[in-house]
């Protein structure tokens, strides 16, 4: 299962997604597909560059992120925040989040994410935040079990280095390019992302493979050798 959080952070129950993917599809998410099998297959659909950086990791290794991106655009702030609208467009990227989105940024080098934007990211349903930045509060994201991707913690606010520009526009985060509506995964190995329109045939192949793989792991328990179990079964 791509979605649960293991036994270092409380068990996360992700959403099934609102709009943009049909429920057999979550469906198989939900049974079982290793993320790196599905790195596997875009690289045999000649897309090379949908794993995101080394250094994009879970807050907490055993995280799981699986749902569909919102995006979030910024860039370097210049001048001092509007009194009172110091965090709208991010306020507007959480509130706005529906059912099984994940909420995804461009590059910050600063801290971009706290526990009380998780907790309402959770409340409305959100499935995790992939962050190319940092965030604070470790301790109590961990806790609650939110599903963070991110470069690592740093406590200086966005709000002193940032502004949220936009939001619903492609990024580019992890060094990958992220649209609304692609579908991010993200496991113990990193993050990456499936394109919107592949999303059905990528996860399809990638459950059919994990049906494979099952039978070759009997097979090597019984005796079989590697080499035989790849001939035989086409997967390794």
């Amino acid at each position: 299962m791509v979605t649960a959080a293991g036994a270092g952070a409380p068990a996360f129950t992700p959403t099934p997604p609102a709009v943009g993917m049909a429920p057999e599809t979550w469906a198989k998410l939900r049974v079982g597909i290793n993320v790196s099998a599905i790195s596997d297959i875009l690289h045999a659909r000649g897309l090379h560059q949908q794993v995101m950086r080394h250094d994009m990791q879970a807050l907490d290794p055993t995280m799981r992120i699986c749902g569909l991106a919102r995006t979030m655009s910024s860039q370097p702030r210049v001048d001092s925040p509007e009194p009172g609208r110091e965090y709208e467009l991010l306020f507007a990227a959480i509130d706005g989040l529906l059912p099984g989105e994940v909420l995804v940024t461009d590059r910050a080098d600063c801290c971009v994410w706290g526990e009380l934007c998780a907790e309402a990211a959770m409340r409305r349903g959100g499935n995790g935040a992939v962050i190319d930045g940092f965030t604070r509060d470790s301790a109590d994201i961990c806790r609650i079990g939110f599903p963070i991707f991110c470069r690592g913690r740093h406590m200086s606010d966005l709000l002193y280095h940032r502004t949220i520009t936009a939001l619903d526009e492609p990024v580019l985060c992890g060094g990958v390019a992220v649209h609304p509506g692609d579908l991010m995964l993200g496991a113990e190995d990193g993050l990456l992302v499936v394109p919107a329109a592949l999303i059905e045939a990528v996860v399809a192949e990638a459950y059919e493979k994990a049906q494979a793989e099952s039978q070759v792991r009997v097979a090597l328990r019984e005796g079989m050798t590697a080499g035989d179990a790849y001939r035989r079964f086409g997967v390794m």
